[in-house]
């Protein structure tokens, strides 16, 4: 079957159904981010160290997240997609409200497992429906779109994180008792009720679409598909998997520590952080969303058929760069300069992997070919990135230690490892392409 192409009341309703996905990858990011902002507050009430809280920001989420991402993109590639991801949101908007709840390390490290779980079917479920609902030339855009909360997400968690604890730190919790006496808690609270809104708006709304390439296959097919798949391309998904990981294990590490490095290492307090912080990564995480998906699609139009991976080659070094000087800076408005640009190439680079995958990957099993590569780039990357920075700047530095050695050398090693391992991969990859674009089931 040929690629798809919806005219433009088809059009207007896949554009819709992205913006509604979206806003929940948007509130998706919120809850999974907004710990980083009370890492200080956390580490005082539940009696934790830096190590700890990075396992609560990474290895907690991350296994779960992409552990659980297997089994529901098999069930996305059977079954409703729509309805699957509506029973996600609501699994991790509770489990958000649990972490408010949480009296100890264990029960916030279980809480944060849910968190994790419920938010490990969306990004499968919705590559497999993106190139469902859009033609092919749209899909840097429509990625793009949906990407977008992830910079979103991650910007309002620290805009609403540093707002909302200007306004509670002030007012007596004692009387809504020992579970929710700090203000933390009570953020936690508040975050995870749009969740349900949001579930309810896309359940009401938007209507699974047919799936396109190819007809479904039987259930015993899929592992066998699988198989030939991975063998047949499997330098191009070890060049993509293997690239694409080490620099998001560098800007996990940033995501997880950026309050706390200008916290630290300028004396900024928390509730000036969060917005400060907040409006950078809103405005240029937003911005380098869209600059991704319009650059990709120009790029593959100009043909240049491996895009994704040259692009992402070169954000790499240069978030190496900007890395470098963030942490080399004298104060902290110099540094937020320095690390507005680094957020717009991190967020550049979020787009690449979904439409790397989707150029190459049969309909039939999009959502569990990049599930497995989500399982393994999520849990090494939100894994061990704020871990490996936790653990370096014990070893560099004498107790807490300000983050900036730790930061600046976790950065360069991964970023311009990733450079060389896409360049390298680059000719395995337009292999790949160019098989795929001879058969028209994909």
């Amino acid at each position: 079957m040929s690629d798809p192409q919806p005219q433009e009341p088809g059009l207007f309703r896949a554009w819709y159904a992205v913006s509604v996905l979206s806003l929940a990858a948007v509130m998706s990011y919120i809850d999974r981010s907004i710990l980083g902002m009370f890492v200080e507050p956390i580490r005082r009430d539940l009696s934790v160290s830096d190590v700890q809280i990075s396992l609560l920001q990474g290895l907690s989420f991350a296994v779960c997240y992409s552990i659980a991402g297997i089994p529901l993109a098999r069930l996305a590639d059977r079954h409703n997609r729509i309805r699957l991801i509506v029973c996600g949101i609501l699994v991790w908007s509770v489990m958000t409200a649990a972490c408010g709840m949480a009296a100890s390390f264990v029960e916030l490290f279980v809480a944060r497992m849910g968190v994790g779980i419920g938010e490990a079917v969306l990004i499968p479920a919705t590559i497999s429906l993106l190139p469902d609902i859009f033609p092919r030339r749209y899909l840097g855009r429509a990625n793009a779109v949906f990407t977008v909360g992830a910079g979103l997400g991650t910007g309002l968690a620290l805009v609403l994180g540093g707002a909302l604890l200007g306004i509670i730190a002030p007012i007596d919790l004692a009387a809504l008792g020992s579970r929710l006496a700090q203000p933390w808690r009570v953020i936690f609270l508040i975050v995870a009720l749009p969740g349900i809104v949001i579930a309810a708006l896309l359940l009401l709304t938007v209507t699974e679409p047919a799936r396109t390439g190819s007809a479904p296959v039987a259930p015993g097919m899929n592992w066998s598909a699988l198989k030939a798949f991975g063998r047949e391309h499997r330098r191009s998904l070890l060049t993509m998997t293997i690239g694409f990981l080490l620099a998001s294990m560098a800007f996990s590490g940033w995501l997880a520590w950026m309050p706390t490095f200008i916290h630290r290492a300028y004396g900024v307090p928390l509730r000036e952080v969060g917005p400060q912080l907040g409006m950078i990564v809103l405005v240029f995480g937003l911005s380098g969303n869209v600059a991704g998906g319009f650059l990709v699609d120009h790029l593959l139009a100009r043909g240049l058929v491996d895009a994704p991976l040259r692009l992402a080659a070169g954000v790499s070094v240069l978030m190496a760069v900007c890395a470098a000087l963030a942490t080399l800076m004298p104060d902290s408005g110099a540094a937020l300069r320095m690390i507005a640009p680094l957020f717009f190439l991190g967020t550049v680079l979020v787009v690449l992997p979904p439409v790397s995958f989707q150029m190459i990957t049969p309909a039939p099993i999009r959502s569990q070919v990049f599930a497995i590569y989500q399982c393994i780039v999520v849990c090494v990357s939100l894994g061990l990135g704020p871990t490996l920075v936790a653990m370096l700047n014990g070893a560099l530095a004498t107790g807490q230690g300000d983050l900036r050695l730790a930061l600046r050398w976790t950065t360069a090693c991964l970023t311009l490892a990733s450079a060389l391992v896409l360049i390298s991969g680059a000719g395995a990859y337009r292999h790949s392409l160019s098989t795929a674009m001879a058969d028209p089931a994909r």
